[in-house]
Order: C-alpha cells, then structure tokens, then sequence
C-alpha cells in the first residue's frame, strides 16, 4: 500500500504557474486510495526555475508546510492561497544565489 510520503499532488520541475486548484489527493479513489498526500507541491531539479501559485486550496498533505522546496534555485510565489488549517498562505522562497548576492553600496 502506498503512503502519503511517496505521493506529491504537484510535481514542479520547471516554470510552472499554478491558478485556483483545489488540491485533489483527499477523496478521489481514481487518483489515491490513501486519503492524503506528503505536500501540496514537491519542487525539484537543479535548474533556475519560476513558479507562481495563486488562489489555491492545498489541503490533505501530511506536511507541516504544503510545498517541499529541493531545488534551492528555485524562485517560489505563493499569493491568496488557502492550507490545510484553512489559513491564509502567502509566501515567497528566493533562489539561493539572490540570498547570497551582496546589496551594492
């Protein structure tokens, strides 16, 4: 039987943009029978990458957070999105060259 740790509702390897979806990992027997998903969206790879997901409901993932970032050059944009507590999330993952790019004087 599969667990939530190997399912992922969204796979993000390059530019994805993503607009109002409704996590479906819950209640659909055609895509799972497991109930539950590890994370929203799952974001890999090594290549500098955009993604932008706005007005979607990510619920049913087993994480604490619903996107699990390993591709560190990626550029992630979350706005008037909704988890799986039914809160407010919006938030913005910089590559990590931009973190370490000294500010000009």
């Amino acid at each position: 039987m599969l667990s939530p740790a190997k399912l992922h509702t969204v796979l993000a390897e390059g530019h994805t943009a993503i607009t109002n979806v409704e996590c479906f990992s819950g209640g659909n027997g055609a895509l799972t029978n497991v109930g539950q998903s590890q994370d929203f969206l799952l974001v890999r790879g090594d290549d500098l990458l955009t993604i932008s997901l706005v007005g979607c409901r990510m619920r049913n993932y087993a994480a604490e957070v619903p996107i699990t970032v390993k591709n560190l050059r990626a550029l992630i944009q979350v706005s008037a999105c909704v988890d799986k507590n039914q809160k407010p999330y919006d938030k913005t993952h910089l590559p990590k060259e931009t973190l370490e790019q000294k500010q000009p004087m």
